[in-house]
């Protein structure tokens, strides 16, 4: 990919913008909750060479409802792929004498350190990258908002698996649009399906992507050796699953997360509880605060993309609409104790490519988007992303009721250390906005408030109309999604004749180069 020459003004301003983000992500210790635990459980039983979490029964620190019991055993509801991941570390901190077997709040907040912050990295630096040869000169602002206004931020300091998903499915993406751009490689083929199968380990979702990315490989020639690069290497990337699931179930076509229910409540009829989406799931998926409305510039992007680049935006809107039909027809929309629906998460860094051109031809409202959501998802993390589910965030910000901090590990117990991390996620905004290098106009200043404005209307009503359960709130929501849309295809059909207004001509000069 072609590389922009940067001044080492800007290089300064990059790292600053991307190392401040990876503290944030760092700096906070989360409670944890059944999904983590569930994670870890399993984790120990690799460890320990067995496949049952059965210690979940009488461990009291390990308790879990994301469990399925078959025969005599309890197994983990989870891909084995994110626990193997996280095996060395473990071992290691294990060695050390570090308790494993007590309260796990601290020995997570080190292990998502190796299994979430670093693969936060590097799908961070994988934006940049792609962003920057699509517009050049906002990859950086791309991938930080990418970090800081997606619920990548709250999940960045959780120990979950979305994140390492994430980087494996994108960077699939990336390896087979670098191919693209050179001369044919059946290695780089292979390459792109051995990530889109280990992504496919650790979230099954992520094999939607992967069918995608199999279509976007055959766009060249010789169709069968690279369909045959692809497949077999998607093969052995996925491999660990059947192979687990054989070892503890007997079967690879057993899996530990068949059966699976809330406590008290049916198994799910269908497979593994999907069924047809109705209208309020699809309203719940599209319109939820957190999800694809604080990504609304970056589709507006993929759809400008289309003119350019048509093979790389289809990639990117046919998978965002597979993983909305998808999330959709789950039982479990927002995924349980969730700030938003987290199920989205792969292919949110697809979408940040879109903002990269949305930067450009709409600053303004891709700017006041992005505060807005950074706003939000900073109080969301600070409070508890797993607590988020009841809209308090504001009463417990009032109430002082937050998460804890590194500084705790010496013996400092402060509230307001939270605010470091605060902090932290705005140096990073505003490096971004530095390297940019905008001058922004009055209509730009004026759409930004306005597209924070009406963010803050989705964000404040949208769960009420479609948790309301009414014919009277779901069509509201639905109006409100039309009108979303519309606005969305305008703007990017307005602007997509020009570039953006708000570049100055000392920005143009310095990203043309010499």
């Amino acid at each position: 990919m072609e590389r922009l020459a940067e001044t080492p003004r800007r290089s300064r301003s990059g790292a600053l913008a991307l190392g401040a983000l990876i503290f944030a992500y760092a700096f906070l210790i989360q409670p944890t909750g059944d999904n983590q635990k569930s994670h870890y459980a399993l984790l120990r039983a690799l460890a320990d060479g067995r496949a049952h979490v059965d210690e979940v029964r009488t461990n009291p620190h390990l308790r879990t409802i994301d469990v399925t019991e078959h025969g005599d055993h309890l197994y983990a509801a989870k891909s084995p792929g994110f626990a193997l991941v996280s095996l060395p570390p473990y071992l290691v901190l294990e060695q050390l004498g570090v308790d494993t077997d007590g309260d796990t709040t601290r020995i997570l907040w080190a292990l998502h350190l190796w299994a979430a912050v670093l693969p936060a990295l590097v799908l961070l630096l994988l934006v940049r990258r792609v962003a920057d040869e699509v517009e050049p000169g906002t990859g950086v602002a791309a991938a930080v908002i990418l970090g800081a206004s997606t619920l990548v931020l709250p999940f960045s300091t959780l120990y979950f698996s979305h994140l390492l998903a994430a980087a494996l499915t994108f960077g699939a993406f990336v390896v087979l649009w670098r191919e693209r751009s050179r001369a044919p490689s059946p290695a780089l083929v292979a390459g792109g399906g051995l990530l889109a199968g280990w992504s496919a380990t650790t979230e099954a979702s992520t094999a939607l992507a992967a069918v995608v990315l199999g279509v976007y490989a055959l766009g060249r020639e010789r169709r069968l050796a690279r369909a045959l690069a692809f497949a077999g290497a998607f093969a052995v990337g996925v491999a660990p699953t059947p192979i687990f699931n054989w070892w503890a179930l007997g079967s690879p076509f057993d899996s530990p997360y068949e059966g699976w229910h809330y406590p008290g409540e049916p198994v799910a009829s269908g497979s593994f509880g999907f069924g047809v989406p109705s209208v309020r799931s699809l309203l719940v998926v599209l319109l939820y605060p957190t999800g694809l409305a604080l990504l609304a510039a970056g589709i507006a992007g993929a759809i400008l993309l289309l003119r350019s680049r048509r093979a790389e935006a289809l990639v990117i809107l046919t998978s965002t609409g597979a993983f909305v039909l998808a999330n959709a027809m789950s039982p479990d929309l927002l995924g349980g104790a969730a700030p938003g629906p987290r199920y989205l998460m792969p292919v949110f860094p697809f979408l940040a490519v879109g903002i990269a051109l949305a930067l450009r031809r709409f600053p303004g409202e891709a700017i006041g988007l992005a505060l807005a959501g950074a706003t939000m998802l900073v109080a969301t993390t600070v409070t508890s992303p797993l607590a988020a589910l009841d809209q308090r965030v504001i009463q417990r910000l009032r109430d002082h009721s937050v998460v804890g901090s590194v500084p705790e590990l010496v013996g400092i117990t402060s509230g307001y250390s939270v605010l470091v991390f605060g902090l932290a996620v705005a140096v990073a905004l505003a490096a971004a906005a530095r390297i940019l290098e905008l001058a922004p106009s009055g209509r730009d200043l004026l759409g930004a408030l306005l597209t924070a404005a009406a963010f803050a209307a989705v964000a404040t009503q949208v769960p009420r109309l479609v948790d309301d359960g009414s014919p009277w709130g779901e069509s509201a929501a639905a109006l409100l999604l039309v009108t979303a849309a519309v606005a969305v295809v305008v703007a990017a059909r307005r602007t997509g004749l020009t570039r953006g207004r708000a570049v100055t001509m000392r920005a143009r000069s310095a990203l043309r180069g010499p």
